[in-house]
């Protein structure tokens, strides 16, 4: 899938999300995390790099009111890893603003 298809799945998955139960929420910010993963693996010179760090800010607020079970935190966990190593492919981004998001 194409980084902009990506990033519109992601997109769609936020709004979807917003709609659902507390229950459901888990499976499907597991699902986003996976998709944002993706987009950050395909984009090796970090063209995306705004719509990525907006991402941690959605995640931010997603983990804090979620209920986080092993699949959840698992996911959530490689998402941090992964982030913080995207931030750090650019030279011209400031790394530790981009591991304080991590």
């Amino acid at each position: 899938m194409a980084l902009d298809d990506q990033l519109l799945f992601f997109q769609d998955l936020v709004v979807k999300i917003k709609t659902l139960s507390v229950s459901e929420k888990p499976t499907q910010i597991g699902e986003a995390l996976n998709v944002v993963h993706h987009t950050m693996a395909n984009d090796p010179n970090c063209a995306r790099q705004v719509e990525v760090r907006n991402s941690a800010k959605v995640v931010k607020f997603w983990i804090s009111g979620a209920r986080c079970d092993n699949d959840l935190g698992d996911e959530y966990e490689k998402y941090a890893y992964n982030f913080a190593d995207y931030g750090y492919k650019s030279s011209d981004i400031d790394h530790a603003e981009w591991q304080r998001y991590a």
